[in-house]
């Protein structure tokens, strides 16, 4: 809504002031849809089984030729904004923690 106002009104360089409030907007959308599978889940009664490692490598965003370093790297980026001490979810961060575990014993 700003960005049109700003658009139609020719003052574009008021978006500039748009940019620090749609970083946090972006990561919290992003996140919600990478792990919207989860909260489905999550409220299920359902057992889920163990994960497989394309499951886990999902979970961490990351490729099938993935090294243990971008694993770790993956999993601590993960798990600083997803922590529950961070406001995040106990089952989103078992979630990552068991998709690292799977990915580091494979």
């Amino acid at each position: 809504m700003l960005f049109l106002f700003f658009l139609l009104t020719g003052r574009l360089a008021g978006i500039l002031y748009l940019i620090p409030l749609l970083g946090p907007l972006v990561q919290r959308l992003l996140m919600n849809t990478r792990f919207q599978y989860f909260t489905q889940e999550e409220n299920s009664d359902t057992a889920a089984g163990p994960m497989t490692r394309s499951e886990a490598l999902n979970i961490l965003g990351l490729s099938e030729n993935a090294s243990k370093e971008d694993i770790k790297k993956a999993h601590r980026r993960l798990i600083l904004s997803l922590h529950p001490d961070k406001g995040g979810s106990a089952y989103l961060a078992a979630k990552i923690n068991q998709a690292r575990e799977v990915l580091l014993k494979g």
